[in-house]
């Protein structure tokens, strides 16, 4: 009898603790779900945000080929302007230049550009920069004679000053005949030097 008690007790004593067991099981089970829809959770959050973010760098990158394909354009555009900008200035009377010139100029317009190629104007630094200077009595002191490199201006930014020759003032009497005072000392000082 103390044996079949004793094994009744030992019965009682396993069906606890697998009743404890299966608790315990179901309470894991429950957690690890838990942290499992976590996880799942945290992931499509992070995959939507790595599409958003692949998206953007689509977006960004369809704009810099747009930038570099219109800069190759504008550079186009501002090679041939400088070009057409020189001849016309070897013909300033040519009336189909002048036509030519208005059309271009409304297409540097359309990119956003103004050439920097007007002769006879006041020479300006922030639009000019001189290469040289040149005496011309028909013109005022101080404007531009001639362009030699086109510039370019975009809105209030200048892209490239234009390369100029200004009209510089006249030579004074006093100067012009200092100048020739002593080139007529350097003559008689070679003539007499060639004589010895």
């Amino acid at each position: 009898m103390v044996c079949a008690h004793m094994e009744k007790r030992l019965s009682e004593k396993i069906e606890q603790l697998e009743e404890k067991i299966g608790a315990h099981r179901s309470e894991n089970l429950g957690e690890v779900n838990e942290r499992l829809q976590q996880s799942i959770r945290q992931e499509r959050r992070n995959q939507a945000a790595l599409e958003s973010v692949f998206e953007n760098q689509k977006t960004e990158l369809a704009i810099l080929r747009g930038m570099r394909d219109e800069s190759k354009a504008s550079n186009a555009v501002m090679a041939f302007a400088e070009a057409f900008a020189l001849w016309r200035q070897s013909r300033p009377d040519s009336p189909e230049l002048q036509v030519l010139w208005a059309k271009l100029a409304a297409l540097l317009g359309q990119f956003g550009l103004e050439i920097l190629a007007e002769t006879g104007v006041p020479f300006d630094p922030f639009f000019h920069e001189a290469c040289a200077v040149r005496f011309a009595p028909d013109e005022p002191e101080g404007h531009v004679l001639e362009v030699v490199r086109p510039g370019f201006s975009s809105g209030r930014d200048v892209l490239r000053c234009a390369s100029v020759v200004v009209n510089r003032p006249a030579v004074t009497a006093e100067a012009g005949a200092e100048d020739g005072t002593r080139a007529e000392s350097e003559n008689e000082n070679e003539m007499k030097a060639e004589a010895e």
